[in-house]
């Protein structure tokens, strides 16, 4: 559904607001009950709150879940933006039982992000020597090694392994990376099928 608002004066419009949203059906099973495989992908720009996508990932009983922590956008509007409230994001998934998967779908803005991969996609950046992005890693690698299980580098919409020698050298030089905080990290890219 699609709801706008617009408040209007004597001198024309003073405010509007839109608001988009699904109107989902109650849970049929307990969360005992919910298949273990269900899961959702956190997708940039187009994400709510976080207290909005916690209600619906607990009420829908997903059990994993792929969380951008690089995504190639400047900011999105529903990303946690302090590490305070990514810690309690991700300490509520844990609490519940969700398995989070980090996605580095594209270099954070700092590195060229801003306007999706514009000048330095992924595997360009990733391809270059750490000392350009390690820091951006860091930020998230370091507090967040023993909560996410799987780091994939791409996000679902790119398939990355089909770019040739360069995604071999950006996971080679990812894994390296992370390395530094996660003993053998698993990392994980979108295959897409012929």
């Amino acid at each position: 559904y699609h709801a706008a608002m617009t408040v209007t004066a004597d001198n024309g419009d003073v405010n509007a607001k839109s608001l988009s949203f699904a109107v989902l059906a109650p849970r049929m099973h307990s969360e005992d009950q919910m298949p273990k495989s269900f899961g959702v992908v956190m997708h940039d720009p187009i994400r709510g709150d976080a207290a909005t996508e916690l209600s619906l990932v607990r009420r829908q009983g997903i059990r994993s879940l792929k969380y951008p922590v690089w995504s190639g956008w400047d900011a999105a509007p529903g990303e946690p933006v302090s590490a305070s409230g990514l810690d309690r994001f991700l300490s509520e998934l844990s609490r519940w039982g969700v398995s989070p998967t980090a996605v580095l779908g594209g270099p954070p803005a700092s590195l060229g992000g801003g306007e999706r991969w514009s000048s330095n996609p992924l595997l360009e950046v990733l391809g270059s020597t750490s000392a350009s992005w390690s820091d951006e890693l860091a930020a998230v690698a370091a507090p967040y090694a023993g909560v996410f299980r799987w780091w994939q580098l791409g996000d679902d919409e790119d398939a990355l392994e089909d770019k040739g020698n360069r995604f071999g050298s950006a996971a080679a030089n990812l894994r390296t990376a992370l390395s530094r905080f996660i003993t053998g990290p698993q990392l994980a890219t979108v295959r897409r099928s012929a």
